[in-house]
């Protein structure tokens, strides 16, 4: 079983991992309870935390594990069956394009990059042939519309997309530049060369640079 918030839904159920899914809405988890869990998969690592209190509802204290840290997911899955041509053409973008990935982190704004650095970025690449892409959801509409006044030759397509469609287009995307959000982990693991922007305070730690197309990983 997956609880899965709403947005999620699509991409939870083509995984095929799940055999039923539980919409993670307020309340949703009066339906896990009185439900025998030997185990329970954590997929935002939060294992320490353990969601105590969540927990306690559950009965028969299923062991709770975090994801393996030593192997990256298989999401071939997100992938498998589409045409890189057909996915780019289905939201009209044209190569080589590059994604920004500028859908804000509601919950930790300190993580989003300035949208006028986006609007900059997206000018730059426009100049040096390709198309900028920006991706987010229905939220991002306003931050969309400052890069577009900056770059016109930018493409929205914010909120057109599912997680699958992101990972289908990273895979034929030229890059991805994006902050610390899912999605620039996703299109990461896809094999796009990502640059994953973090806050300044955190530069000499964790500002990297995927890039597994090549097997490297460099300070930027």
């Amino acid at each position: 079983m997956a609880l899965a918030a709403p947005r999620f839904l699509d991409t939870a159920q083509r995984s095929g991992y799940f055999d039923d899914i539980v919409l993670s809405i307020p309340r949703s988890w009066l339906s896990l309870l009185g439900k025998r869990f030997a185990r329970v998969y954590d997929l935002r690592a939060a294992a320490d935390a353990g969601h105590p209190l969540f927990r306690h509802f559950l009965r028969g204290r299923p062991l709770w594990v975090p994801p393996p840290e030593s192997s990256l997911p298989d999401i071939s899955w997100m992938t498998a069956g589409g045409d890189k041509e057909d996915i780019a053409a289905a939201f009209g973008l044209k190569k080589p394009y590059v994604l920004l990935l500028a859908g804000a982190s509601l919950r930790h704004p300190e993580k989003n990059w300035l949208p006028r650095r986006y609007a900059a970025l997206a000018l730059k690449l426009a100049r040096e042939g390709f198309q900028p892409v920006l991706t987010g959801t229905d939220d991002d509409a306003a931050m969309a519309e400052g890069v577009l006044r900056v770059c016109p030759a930018a493409r929205d397509i914010c909120g057109l997309t599912s997680l699958c469609d992101i990972a289908a287009l990273a895979d034929g995307a030229a890059a991805a530049v994006g902050h610390d959000t899912g999605a620039a982990v996703l299109t990461a693991l896809t094999g796009c060369p990502t640059q994953v922007i973090f806050p300044q305070e955190r530069v000499g730690a964790v500002y990297r640079a995927f890039t597994p197309r090549t097997g490297e990983s460099h300070a930027a």
